[in-house]
C-alpha cells in the first residue's frame, strides 16, 4: 500500500523521499522530471542542488541554486546553500558574502548564523 501511494506522489516528493535514503541520482532524475513539469519550481531546482552538492558536483550544484534564486530572488534556502557550497571549497569570504544575502533577505533564517559560528569555531 506504502509504495503505491509512494509511486502516485508527484516527482518532487518522490525526490525529496528518494535524498532523504540517500538515493541522489534517483532523485536528480525525479526533480528533471519535476522541472519539467513546471519550469518555474525553484524548490524543485534548490532541492536537485542539493543532490549535486551530495554527489560533490559543486558547481551544478551553485547552477541549480542560481536557477532557483532567479526563480525567486526572495527564496532564501539557495542563497545560504551556495554559501555552505563555499564554505565546502574553502573559500570562506565568498561564503560569507551569500550568508549576507540570505540575511538580508530573512534576518531571522538562523542558519546563515549557525554557519558563521560553526566556521569560527571549526577555525
Amino acid at each position: 500500500m506504502f509504495i503505491g501511494v509512494l509511486l502516485a506522489a508527484p516527482p518532487a516528493e518522490r525526490g525529496k523521499a528518494a535524498y532523504d535514503r540517500g538515493d541522489y541520482q534517483e532523485a536528480i532524475a525525479l526533480f528533471n522530471r519535476a522541472i519539467k513539469l513546471n519550469s518555474k519550481n525553484a524548490k524543485a531546482y534548490k532541492n536537485r542542488g542539493n543532490d549535486y552538492r551530495a554527489l560533490g558536483e559543486p558547481q551544478k550544484a551553485i547552477d541549480d541554486y542560481n536557477a532557483a534564486i532567479k526563480i525567486d530572488k526572495n527564496y532564501v534556502i539557495p542563497y545560504y546553500n551556495i554559501g555552505i557550497v563555499h564554505q565546502d571549497l574553502g573559500d570562506v569570504k565568498k561564503a560569507f558574502e551569500y550568508y549576507d544575502k540570505a540575511e538580508k533577505i530573512d534576518p531571522n533564517y538562523y542558519n546563515t548564523y549557525y554557519a558563521r559560528g560553526v566556521f569560527s569555531i571549526a577555525d
